[in-house]
C-alpha cells in the first residue's frame, strides 16, 4: 500500500500547480481533490479497520454521499498541495503502523458492510478493495487527467 501511495505522492510532486488543479470537466475531480480523498479515505478505512477487529460484528463502511468524503473535496481550491502531499507522507506511517498490528486471525475476521453489495466479507477484502484498488484506481485517474491536460492545453495554444 505505502509503494501506491509513493506513487501517488510523487505523481503529484512532480507536476505544475495548474496541472494539479485542473478539471478534465466540470463534474470531474482535479488531481489536488484526488489527493484529499485518498487522505481522508485512507483514514477512514485505517479507522474502520481497527474498529471492526475490535468490534465485529457492527457494520463497517460508507456511502459515496458521507459527509467526511465529500467534505474532503469540498474547497479543494484553497488547499496548499504541499500540505495534502505531506498530510500523505505522514499518512504512510499510520498505514504500516496499522498494519504491523494487526495478524492473520484478524484478517480473517468476516464483517458485514454496510452497502449490501459488498456483503460479508473478510477484513482482508476491506483492505484489498478499498484501499489497494482504491490506489490502482487513484493512481490510474490522476495519469488520466495528466494526459487529459497535457492534450488540452497543446490543442489550446
Amino acid at each position: 500500500m505505502n509503494n501506491r501511495l509513493s506513487t501517488i505522492i510523487d505523481l503529484g510532486k512532480n507536476q505544475t500547480e495548474e496541472t494539479l488543479r485542473w478539471k478534465p470537466a466540470e463534474n470531474k475531480w482535479s488531481i489536488v481533490d484526488v489527493l484529499c480523498h485518498v487522505e481522508e479515505a485512507h483514514r477512514f478505512w485505517l479507522h474502520e479497520l481497527e474498529r471492526t477487529v475490535k468490534n465485529p460484528e457492527t457494520k463497517y463502511g460508507r456511502g459515496l454521499d458521507h459527509y467526511e468524503r465529500l467534505a474532503a473535496v469540498e474547497n479543494t481550491d484553497t488547499v496548499a498541495v504541499s500540505e495534502v502531499l505531506n498530510k500523505l507522507q505522514r499518512l504512510k506511517s499510520t498505514i504500516r503502523s496499522t498494519l504491523l498490528s494487526l495478524n492473520d486471525r484478524d484478517l480473517l475476521i468476516e464483517a458485514t458492510h454496510k452497502n449490501p453489495k459488498f456483503g460479508t466479507r473478510p477484513l482482508s477484502f476491506l483492505l484489498d478493495h478499498f484501499m489497494v484498488e482504491h490506489q490502482d484506481k487513484h493512481i490510474a485517474q490522476i495519469n488520466r487527467n495528466i494526459e487529459q491536460f497535457n492534450s488540452h492545453t497543446v490543442t489550446t495554444k
